[in-house]
């Protein structure tokens, strides 16, 4: 079945190798076990029960309507439908989540051999109704196969045609041909497999990775890679997914800066009172940065009797932000003292108003400009 795979002529004969690997490999399950020979195939490994019969391989049969939760007399096991929402909820949504990832990495996947755009929101609006749909026809949860894409793909498939072509096929094979689908040797599917995962592999992507992509990224890369080949794709892409989060979490934190700007041609038009200072922070203040942040400025406030926090440069503030922020103005009373906050951007702003964050008559104010805050600070140094 391999060497069909690799050296069969289909530009030739414009037959996918796969048919011919296919038919030979069941055509050779038939005629071994004359010469006594054993051949495992789909037969041989799986069972199947039907409401009346059993049998082996592929049931000869189209699935059907079951409704969930119903007893013999049709009506409804409240109980067991109630006890089983909680351990269901959890399944379901890791099931969803890591079901989304697997159809954009294949998405991806084909955007990348095809050259075409793929619409990320209506493939998970697809997968969302599918998976909706198949529970009550007996179905597992379904996602995109980036195997049976490559596979479509390499067959010359150019458009969604192919996928319902498939989808047609394989319902009128299981009901008139499972007997004989049953008797595919399975070392043929592993062959078909082996050439489906060398084909997915794209060397020159990977040695991209290897020599021009941060240390974080090799690593998780790597470490993606074994766990795929020691455990399967689902593992690998939970810890792919909660790695690469954690290492962007990790470097926007370090993106976020606080520097005194009190001396910057570029930003002080006006001397400031003495024992004043102006801290600009630049970044995200999230969970992530905004302690470090403000335990920074927490160190240096014993010597000064005023501050202005000029934030122009901060897009978003989260709760942990705003909750590091609370307690770096509690500081500030607590030392006594007066804290202006120039130029908020418009979703710290928006926070900072839905959680009625007032002014503190001569130790909290809000200044729109840092022009602004600076002669706020000369009025107070005046009083």
């Amino acid at each position: 079945s391999l060497l069909i795979l690799i050296f069969w002529p289909n530009k030739i004969l414009k037959i996918p190798a796969l048919l011919p690997a296919i038919f030979i490999g069941i055509f050779l399950a038939y005629f071994l076990p004359y010469f006594d020979m054993s051949l495992d195939t789909l037969a041989s490994r799986f069972t199947y029960r039907l409401e009346n019969s059993t049998g082996v391989g592929i049931p000869p049969s189209l699935p059907h309507l079951i409704w969930p939760f119903i007893q013999q007399d049709n009506a409804i096991d409240v109980r067991t439908l109630w006890n089983n929402i909680e351990p269901l909820l959890m399944a379901a949504a890791s099931v969803a989540v890591l079901a989304s990832i697997e159809s954009l990495m294949c998405a991806k996947s084909m955007s990348q051999l095809s050259g075409k755009k793929h619409n990320t929101q209506n493939e998970l609006y697809a997968q969302g109704f599918a998976n909706i749909a198949l529970p009550f026809f007996g179905g597992i949860p379904a996602a995109a196969a980036i195997t049976r894409s490559i596979v479509l793909w390499k067959s010359d498939a150019e458009t969604p045609i192919a996928t319902i072509l498939h989808a047609i096929i394989l319902a009128i094979s299981i009901w008139m041909a499972a007997d004989f689908l049953s008797h595919i040797p399975m070392s043929t599917l592993a062959a078909i497999l082996m050439m489906v995962a060398f084909n997915m592999i794209d060397v020159r992507k990977i040695g991209h990775v290897l020599r021009e992509m941060p240390r974080a990224d090799i690593i998780i890369f790597l470490t993606s890679a074994l766990l795929t080949i020691s455990f399967n794709m689902v593992v690998a892409i939970t810890f792919g997914v909660i790695a690469a989060s954690l290492s962007f979490v990790r470097e926007v934190s370090r993106m976020t800066k606080v520097s005194n700007i009190s001396h910057s041609k570029k930003h002080m038009t006006i001397d400031l009172p003495n024992a004043w200072d102006v801290y600009k922070i630049s970044g995200s203040l999230f969970f992530a940065a905004a302690d470090r942040i403000f335990n920074e400025l927490e160190e240096i406030l014993p010597q000064h009797r005023g501050l202005i926090l000029y934030m122009d440069a901060v897009p978003v503030i989260d709760s942990g932000g705003y909750t590091a922020l609370q307690n770096f103005i509690a500081k500030c009373l607590e030392n006594n003292t007066v804290l202006i906050i120039a130029d908020l951007q418009f979703q710290p702003l928006k926070v900072i108003a839905k959680a009625k964050m007032p002014p503190i008559p001569n130790k909290l104010k809000f200044a729109s400009t840092l022009e602004q805050a600076i002669q706020d600070a000369l009025v107070w140094e005046y009083k």
